[in-house]
Protein backbone atom coordinates (compact mmCIF):
# COMPACT_ATOMS: atom_id res chain seq x y z
CA UNK A 1 0.00 0.00 0.00
CA UNK A 2 1.14 3.89 -0.76
CA UNK A 3 0.85 6.91 1.28
CA UNK A 4 -2.55 8.05 3.21
CA UNK A 5 -2.86 11.65 4.66
CA UNK A 6 -5.20 13.51 6.72
CA UNK A 7 -5.39 17.04 7.85
CA UNK A 8 -6.36 17.93 11.51
CA UNK A 9 -7.10 20.76 12.94
CA UNK A 10 -5.71 22.18 16.29
CA UNK A 11 -8.68 20.85 18.28
CA UNK A 12 -8.20 17.80 21.02
CA UNK A 13 -11.25 16.21 19.42
CA UNK A 14 -9.68 15.15 16.34
CA UNK A 15 -7.68 12.80 17.91
CA UNK A 16 -10.60 10.47 17.70
CA UNK A 17 -10.82 10.94 13.79
CA UNK A 18 -7.46 10.27 13.49
CA UNK A 19 -7.37 7.23 15.10
CA UNK A 20 -10.25 6.22 12.84
CA UNK A 21 -8.22 7.22 9.91
CA UNK A 22 -4.78 5.62 10.89
CA UNK A 23 -6.75 1.92 11.85
CA UNK A 24 -8.75 2.60 8.51
CA UNK A 25 -5.24 3.15 5.98
CA UNK A 26 -2.84 0.91 8.15
CA UNK A 27 -1.73 -2.20 6.50
CA UNK A 28 1.31 -3.13 9.09
CA UNK A 29 1.40 -5.26 12.13
CA UNK A 30 -0.29 -5.18 14.72
CA UNK A 31 2.49 -4.83 16.78
CA UNK A 32 3.64 -1.73 14.59
CA UNK A 33 -0.18 -0.25 14.36
CA UNK A 34 0.01 -0.05 18.39
CA UNK A 35 3.24 1.66 18.39
CA UNK A 36 2.35 4.31 15.76
CA UNK A 37 -1.04 4.77 17.33
CA UNK A 38 1.02 5.94 20.56
CA UNK A 39 3.35 7.94 18.53
CA UNK A 40 0.62 10.02 17.05
CA UNK A 41 -1.86 10.60 19.94
CA UNK A 42 1.25 11.53 22.13
CA UNK A 43 2.86 13.81 19.16
CA UNK A 44 -0.63 15.75 18.11
CA UNK A 45 -2.28 16.20 21.44
CA UNK A 46 1.18 18.25 22.71
CA UNK A 47 1.19 19.97 19.04
CA UNK A 48 -2.90 20.89 20.19
CA UNK A 49 -1.82 21.42 23.63
CA UNK A 50 1.31 23.33 23.18
CA UNK A 51 1.98 24.86 19.96
CA UNK A 52 -0.90 27.27 19.42
CA UNK A 53 -2.06 30.19 21.77
CA UNK A 54 -5.07 29.78 23.26
CA UNK A 55 -8.02 30.22 20.80
CA UNK A 56 -5.45 30.50 17.46
CA UNK A 57 -6.38 28.29 14.88
CA UNK A 58 -4.05 26.18 13.15
CA UNK A 59 -3.93 22.24 11.55
CA UNK A 60 -1.61 19.25 11.76
CA UNK A 61 -0.80 17.29 8.50
CA UNK A 62 -0.74 13.26 8.86
CA UNK A 63 1.18 11.31 6.34
CA UNK A 64 1.55 7.62 6.85
CA UNK A 65 4.23 5.68 3.75
CA UNK A 66 3.82 1.87 3.42
CA UNK A 67 6.04 1.33 0.75
CA UNK A 68 8.09 -1.47 2.41
CA UNK A 69 7.94 -3.37 5.71
CA UNK A 70 8.85 -0.21 7.26
CA UNK A 71 5.76 2.45 7.66
CA UNK A 72 6.72 6.49 7.85
CA UNK A 73 4.46 8.41 9.62
CA UNK A 74 5.26 12.43 8.89
CA UNK A 75 3.27 15.17 11.16
CA UNK A 76 3.60 18.88 10.03
CA UNK A 77 2.31 21.88 12.19
CA UNK A 78 2.03 25.26 11.71
CA UNK A 79 2.29 25.73 15.27
CA UNK A 80 5.37 27.57 17.03
CA UNK A 81 8.50 26.18 16.42
CA UNK A 82 9.76 23.19 18.80
CA UNK A 83 11.81 20.79 18.40
CA UNK A 84 11.05 17.82 20.83
CA UNK A 85 13.75 15.73 20.64
CA UNK A 86 16.28 18.42 21.64
CA UNK A 87 14.65 17.98 24.91
CA UNK A 88 16.37 15.79 27.34
CA UNK A 89 15.20 12.83 28.24
CA UNK A 90 13.81 12.28 31.59
CA UNK A 91 16.01 10.21 34.24
CA UNK A 92 14.73 6.68 34.89
CA UNK A 93 12.09 6.97 38.23
CA UNK A 94 13.48 6.07 40.85
CA UNK A 95 10.28 6.65 43.38
CA UNK A 96 7.42 8.97 43.28
CA UNK A 97 9.13 11.73 45.56
CA UNK A 98 11.72 12.02 42.98
CA UNK A 99 9.91 11.86 39.90
CA UNK A 100 9.56 14.25 37.46
CA UNK A 101 7.07 15.84 35.70
CA UNK A 102 7.45 16.26 31.59
CA UNK A 103 9.14 14.35 29.29
CA UNK A 104 7.63 10.88 29.23
CA UNK A 105 5.88 11.29 26.12
CA UNK A 106 9.19 12.02 23.99
CA UNK A 107 10.54 9.19 26.15
CA UNK A 108 8.00 6.44 24.94
CA UNK A 109 8.14 7.84 21.43
CA UNK A 110 11.85 7.06 21.43
CA UNK A 111 10.76 3.59 22.50
CA UNK A 112 7.90 3.06 20.17
CA UNK A 113 9.70 4.49 17.02
CA UNK A 114 12.52 2.98 15.07
CA UNK A 115 13.57 6.23 14.19
CA UNK A 116 12.80 9.60 14.72
CA UNK A 117 14.18 13.38 13.18
CA UNK A 118 12.68 16.72 12.94
CA UNK A 119 13.18 19.84 11.09
CA UNK A 120 11.40 23.55 10.78
CA UNK A 121 10.78 24.17 7.22
CA UNK A 122 8.60 26.56 5.58
CA UNK A 123 7.08 27.71 9.04
CA UNK A 124 6.28 24.23 9.66
CA UNK A 125 7.63 21.82 12.50
CA UNK A 126 7.98 18.36 10.70
CA UNK A 127 8.82 15.48 12.45
CA UNK A 128 9.22 11.63 11.18
CA UNK A 129 9.31 8.92 12.97
CA UNK A 130 10.03 5.38 10.89
CA UNK A 131 8.42 1.91 12.71
CA UNK A 132 10.14 -1.21 11.45
CA UNK A 133 8.56 -4.34 12.44
CA UNK A 134 10.23 -5.86 15.59
CA UNK A 135 11.07 -9.49 15.55
CA UNK A 136 9.52 -11.30 18.33
CA UNK A 137 11.41 -12.64 21.51
CA UNK A 138 13.02 -15.86 21.16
Amino acid sequence: MGGATIRLENDLGEIERMNRWLAHVHAGTDEQFERIKLCLNEAVENTIRYGYPVGGLGYVDLSLDQGGPCITVVIRDDGKPYDPLARALPDPMRDLESATIGGFGILLMHEAATSLSYAYRAGMNVLTAEFCPRQAPK
